[in-house]
C-alpha cells in the first residue's frame, strides 16, 4: 500500500494570499490588488504557484515603492519599468499598473497613490 500527501512547505514568514504563499510583508498589498484587479496572475505563462507567488511579490514590492511615502521614486523609474515590463512577459495583467506608471511619467510627481487613486 502506498500513501500519497502532498506537503506544502511553507516559510515562517509567509502567509496565504488567495491562491498564493507569499512573504508577510507583500500580504496586505497583495490583497488589495486581488480585490480591485482581481487574480493578476491566473493567466501567467508559469504555472508553477512559487514562481506566480514570486512575480506577485515583485509586483507588491513595486506598488509599494509606488506609494505617497517613497521618496525618490523618479530616481528608479527606469528599473521599475523594466520589471513591470518583465512581469508582464509572463502574462500577469499589469495594465493597470502601467497606466499608473505613465501617469507618474507625465506629472513627474510620485505622490499619487496607487492603491487610493
Amino acid at each position: 500500500m502506498r500513501l500519497q500527501c502532498r506537503l506544502e512547505h511553507t516559510l515562517p514568514d509567509t502567509v496565504r494570499v488567495h491562491d498564493y504563499n507569499v512573504k508577510q510583508s507583500v500580504a496586505l498589498v497583495l490583497e488589495a490588488i486581488i480585490n480591485k484587479h482581481g487574480d493578476i496572475a491566473a493567466k501567467c505563462v508559469f504555472k508553477a504557484a512559487s514562481v506566480r507567488a514570486s512575480l506577485l511579490e515583485l509586483v507588491c514590492d513595486i506598488v509599494k515603492q509606488l506609494e505617497p511615502k517613497t521618496d525618490g521614486v523618479i530616481d528608479i523609474m527606469e528599473e521599475i519599468e523594466n520589471q513591470v515590463s518583465s512581469v508582464e512577459k509572463a502574462n500577469v495583467n499589469v495594465s493597470w499598473l502601467q497606466a499608473h506608471l505613465e501617469a507618474i511619467n507625465k506629472t513627474n510627481d510620485g505622490k499619487t497613490g496607487l492603491l487610493t487613486g
